[in-house]
């Protein structure tokens, strides 16, 4: 048994020395498999839930390569989730809700619901939203990604207090209505349409955006 053990070990590392020399294409390859694998097995087990084991058997690759592309399982998660948001265009989106376009906040909204709708997209991001408030390890994710992808992609929270007051409570008021949709599971939020909830939860948003405006001026 231990021979075999042995085995193995040394035909992860080779394989994953093969793939640390091999074409940049197959790296990528190997990267994106994982990402995906990932990306299934958070949407079924949740983030708790899953482990590198499962993850690596879903990409069909070893752990130790698991482990070489993407670090440990919450990093896996955060590279997910940033995959998700970039695939989807929501950081695009959200510079154009600040920039008035595409419709605006309303229209941000919308896009986000529907994508969050999608079982393709929706459940790895959710699994993170549902433990966030009981498990701190995703409350650190939570914030990593939004410290770390969110935030940049706005000029004006780059700051010694970070992001502006009325820029969060535009960030906590979506985060509710995501948390009342998904996780609480409201009937009548849950009934309405991304464009209903988005249209009807639109001037608020805009309300903040407008406060946020004025104290620039």
């Amino acid at each position: 048994m231990a021979t075999h053990e042995s085995s193995a070990a040394n035909e992860a590392t080779r394989t994953a020395s093969s793939n640390r020399r091999g074409p940049r294409a197959d790296r990528t390859d190997i990267a994106t498999g994982i990402l995906d694998g990932a990306r299934s097995v958070f949407a079924r087990h949740g983030y708790q839930g899953a482990t590198i084991r499962m993850i690596a058997t879903e990409a069909g690759v070893d752990t130790k390569l698991v482990h070489y592309y993407h670090g440990s399982k919450s990093e896996l998660f955060s590279a997910v989730i940033a995959a998700t948001f970039t695939a989807e265009g929501i950081q695009d989106r959200l510079l154009k809700a600040l920039a008035g376009d595409e419709g605006g906040w309303a229209g941000y909204l919308e896009y986000i619901i529907t994508t969050l709708d999608d079982p393709r997209f929706g459940p790895p991001f959710i699994s993170l939203l549902r433990s966030v408030g009981t498990h701190d390890e995703s409350r650190t994710i939570m914030l990593r990604f939004i410290t770390g992808q969110i935030l940049p992609q706005i000029p004006a929270a780059h700051s010694a207090q970070g992001a502006p007051l009325e820029l969060a409570l535009i960030g906590a008021h979506i985060h509710g209505i995501l948390f009342a949709r998904y996780i609480l599971q409201l009937p009548r939020i849950c009934a309405a349409t991304p464009h209903e909830i988005a249209q009807s939860a639109a001037p608020a948003l805009e309300a903040y955006m407008a406060a946020f405006i004025a104290g620039k001026e």
